[in-house]
């Protein structure tokens, strides 16, 4: 029994060094971080709505209407060949966001990275913004 687990670990290792496959968010494979493309953030704009909510704490008759603002930004990012429009919603306790504030005048240079239905906008003080695509369009040259 012992072999046998040994045999399959051995030939498992075995082909995934062999494959040679790497993950393409890493540089060679490395912990180094996700690869960036360069890009211009065209344009950002904010749009607030106000959502309100009942809070219940004892009894039926203490009911309490909160509202609180929520604010969400518009990104539209142009690469060489793709223009990108998505939108961010931070988290509640981070309202309203803290976003640089060259992006607010227009055609910054921002570093980004595309997965799946998820555009990364990179902040210059490290970290990124994961903002969701709401349309994408290819760029005639």
């Amino acid at each position: 029994m012992k072999n046998l687990c040994f045999v399959f670990c051995s030939i498992l290792i075995f082909s995934t060094c062999a494959s040679g496959q790497t993950n393409p968010s890493y540089s060679n494979g490395k912990t180094a971080g996700p690869l960036y493309q360069s890009a211009w953030l065209v344009k950002m704009t904010a749009q607030v709505h106000t959502q309100t909510d009942q809070a219940f704490f004892t009894t039926m008759l203490d009911t309490t209407i909160v509202s609180e603002k929520i604010v969400t930004y518009g990104f539209l990012t142009r690469t060489g060949t793709m223009q990108y429009r998505s939108q961010y919603t931070p988290a509640p306790a981070n309202q309203p966001g803290k976003l640089p504030a060259a992006w607010w005048q227009g055609h910054a240079l921002v570093g980004i990275r595309v997965r799946k239905h998820k555009l990364y906008l990179r902040l210059p003080g490290g970290g990124e913004v994961a903002s969701h695509i709401v349309s994408q369009t290819a760029i005639a040259q």
